[in-house]
């Protein structure tokens, strides 16, 4: 995630902003701050389904 993605998760979700208020904060506007939003939680997800195939590839064995 680059910077500023990740100041606005944590704006969202650590500190409980709206959207609205991110965007005040931030300087920027609620649209962007929705863009950010949308290619963070993505990133994170890739990353999570990848930690996940991984875990399980590595812990599963032939008998």
């Amino acid at each position: 995630m680059i910077p500023r993605q990740k100041e606005v998760i944590y704006l969202l979700y650590y500190d409980c902003l709206s959207e609205t208020e991110a965007g005040i904060k931030l300087g920027i506007s609620r649209s962007t701050i929705r863009t950010h939003k949308k290619r963070a939680l993505k990133k994170l997800e890739r990353k999570l389904a990848r930690w996940v195939y991984c875990s399980l590839s590595s812990n599963h064995t032939t008998t």
